[in-house]
């Protein structure tokens, strides 16, 4: 009964120092960027992530004082809970599910990406350590001990989550860095917590793990993605607020689920305290089955997301794919400035842009001629741009070599009551063939390019030459 009061003090300090963490960076760079580049930056940026990180296992650790954890268990459940997330998860969701891609496609997908996808993966990673790591061991002597493994599990699955986002983000503030920070290690902690304790309590009540390891892992993946789905709904409002919103929510979320643990574990009975319970380790094949499933289910939902649709034109041989959830054809005349510059011979056979308005534009042209590639006119395929750095290559289209132009410009014409022009970088890929030179143009401004990019490599690697 005394480490469940410690663990609820524990849990209560560390809610009251999340808020503190914030709000003093609230106050000191609500509108300040890390002041530093390249590695300074992501080493300050690894310092601010990792405070909220170490302090909550730090709070946990020393607030256990009537049998505390060995200290290297401690450090390797928080190392456990940061390699589960980056070799493991985060590659998971981005690289084999491609979340990117689709989970905001509808409110539909966003469910069904944030439960099956990001929840259940999450949901598993916390098992993984818990059960074959500390679960069987001599020290996992008491169900709290679930508990405890399983926030610094999610701490460093937290702290991990936090730094690959953020890396990518240069232009987030301090107080950005420190929301992000605050609001993962709060929800991935807490929830951690819960799974933690429902594996672990399956150990003094002698019963098979089995079905509670399953529990555990689909109340991970619905709270998870319950979690994902409402914050989400917060920033789609569109608040000036949002930021504080999301704290909210997230300070809200974890308070409930750390007393809903507090009070299961004060409900337990003295006889489920065991000792000295031993367990053998064996493979947990239902688990492991129920979580292939859960896969499956998140397969299936990218697989409908990521459909796409078909644009084929025989007149001029060329067909290639694209994601109809992320990029939409329109007419010409709706786009003015979609490529750059205006091309006097041929036709524009495929115009489009993202469907997030202003991430990028798309076009497909077609020259009536062929070309010597080592002969180009920058000037007729770019347009009379004054092109802030120019940069040619080669590349291969559909078994077609070309040349890549990669450039960025300033758009003249700027709004009225705006200082500066808005910037653009452009791929333009020039592909002859033996009856026409087609052009296909990329455009993106520098905040979305990175992101979007990877569409147009996508259309660029499904494109056939039909006809020769």
């Amino acid at each position: 009964m005394a480490r469940s009061k410690n663990f609820t003090r524990s849990g209560t300090l560390n809610i009251i120092f999340q808020i503190a963490f914030l709000l003093v960076f609230y106050f000191a760079g609500r509108d300040s960027c890390i002041d530093a580049g390249g590695a300074w930056r992501n080493i300050l940026l690894v310092f601010i992530v990792l405070i909220p990180s170490a302090i909550w296992t730090l709070f946990f650790y020393f607030q256990d004082r009537i049998e505390p954890e060995p200290a290297s268990y401690v450090v390797i459940a928080f190392l456990a809970g940061m390699a589960g997330a980056s070799l493991f998860a985060l590659p998971l969701e981005r690289e084999v599910f491609n979340l990117d891609l689709w989970l905001y496609q509808s409110k539909a997908f966003l469910v069904l990406g944030s439960i099956f996808v990001i929840g259940s993966v999450t949901g598993f990673v916390f098992y993984l350590p818990i059960r074959y790591g500390f679960f069987p061991t001599r020290e996992f002597d008491e169900p709290v001990d679930g508990m405890v493994y399983g926030a610094f599990i999610g701490s460093g699955f937290a702290a991990v989550k936090s730094i690959m986002y953020l890396s990518g983000h240069s232009e987030f503030t301090l107080f950005s860095i420190a929301y992000t920070a605050t609001t993962n290690i709060l929800i991935h902690a807490s929830i951690g917590s819960l799974v933690g304790y429902i594996i672990g309590r399956s150990k003094f009540l002698k019963k098979d793990p089995q079905p509670a390891s399953i529990l555990a892992i689909v109340v991970g993946m619905l709270l998870i993605g319950i979690y994902r789905i409402l914050n989400e709904i917060v920033f789609l409002t569109g608040s000036g607020n949002a930021f504080w919103y999301s704290f909210i929510l997230t300070l809200v979320f974890a308070a409930v689920i750390l007393i809903l643990v507090c009070n299961m574990m004060r409900k337990l009975t003295e006889k489920s305290l065991h000792k000295d319970v031993r367990v053998k380790a064996r493979a947990d094949y239902l688990v492991f089955l129920f979580f292939i499933v859960l896969i499956i289910a998140g397969g299936i939902s990218r697989n409908r997301a990521l459909q796409p649709s078909r644009f084929e034109s025989t007149d001029y041989g060329i067909a290639f794919s694209y994601p109809s959830h992320r990029v939409s054809p329109v007419p010409i005349a709706a786009l003015p400035g979609t490529t750059p510059g205006s091309f006097s011979q041929g036709a524009v056979l495929f115009n489009a842009r993202g469907n997030e308005a202003g991430e990028f534009t798309f076009s497909v042209k077609a020259r009536r001629e062929s070309i010597d590639i080592a002969e180009i006119n920058t000037v007729a395929y770019i347009g009379n741009l004054e092109t802030i750095n120019l940069y040619a290559g080669e590349i291969d289209v559909g078994g077609k070599k070309g040349m890549r132009l990669k450039y960025s410009y300033a758009e003249t014409g700027k709004p009225e009551g705006e200082d500066f022009s808005e910037i653009y970088w452009v791929c333009t890929d020039i592909i002859p063939s033996a009856h026409y030179t087609y052009v296909i143009t990329f455009r993106a401004t520098p905040l979305n390019y990175d992101k979007a990019v990877k569409i147009y490599e996508y259309i660029l690697e499904s494109v056939e030459w039909i006809n020769g």
